[in-house]
């Protein structure tokens, strides 16, 4: 029985991440690539990372950037590239890290850890707000594949992510949060 239930478990998750693949290409167009001034969260002449995320992101369309260059290339980690990235960039940068984790879960290690913990609001009202500004700027489709996203990952990558309410890199924690709602949209 147990077969039966795992054959039926990659079947649906494999099913899942097409039509999520999918999503991510209708979602977010492929739009002009930033300026270099939009892309670090801060001054690149304050810190050599927001330097890192304008050199490594300027003058590229999310599609021209490939997951093994990610991982291999950004000068401190992949994970880095998604933290001083401007909300603006975080944005249109969002199907890029999208597409990698979902194309090779295993392999996006920290990128993944990250990207969630950027998908989970805070309970600060401070800090809430800024999770706000920074998606507020999304349409309702792209929340959804967002959504899709996190739902993909809690159900097919369940093992992974320990979902105590204090862990704040969960998938279900940023479905149950705020994400959750654009799931009953679809």
């Amino acid at each position: 029985m147990s077969i039966a239930r795992s054959d039926l478990s990659r079947s649906y998750c494999a099913s899942l991440k097409a039509r999520l693949l999918m999503d991510v290409v209708q979602s977010f167009p492929i739009e002009n690539s930033l300026y270099a001034f939009e892309i670090p969260a801060g001054n690149p002449s304050a810190s050599s990372e927001y330097l890192h995320s304008q050199i490594f992101f300027q003058n590229r369309k999310w599609t021209e950037i490939s997951f093994d260059e990610l991982l291999n290339q950004y000068p401190s980690g992949a994970s880095a590239a998604i933290t001083f990235l401007s909300d603006k960039a975080f944005r249109y940068y969002l199907p890029l890290f999208l597409s990698c984790i979902v194309n090779d879960f295993y392999k996006s290690d920290v990128l993944s850890e990250s990207l969630i913990a950027d998908l989970v609001p805070s309970l600060q009202a401070h800090r809430r707000k800024a999770f706000d500004i920074r998606f507020s700027s999304m349409d309702l489709d792209q929340k959804k594949c967002v959504a899709l996203f996190l739902k993909f990952l809690a159900e097919c990558y369940q093992d992974e992510f320990p979902c105590a309410e204090n862990d704040f890199i969960s998938p279900a924690i940023a479905l149950n949060r705020y994400w959750n709602e654009f799931l009953n949209e679809m």
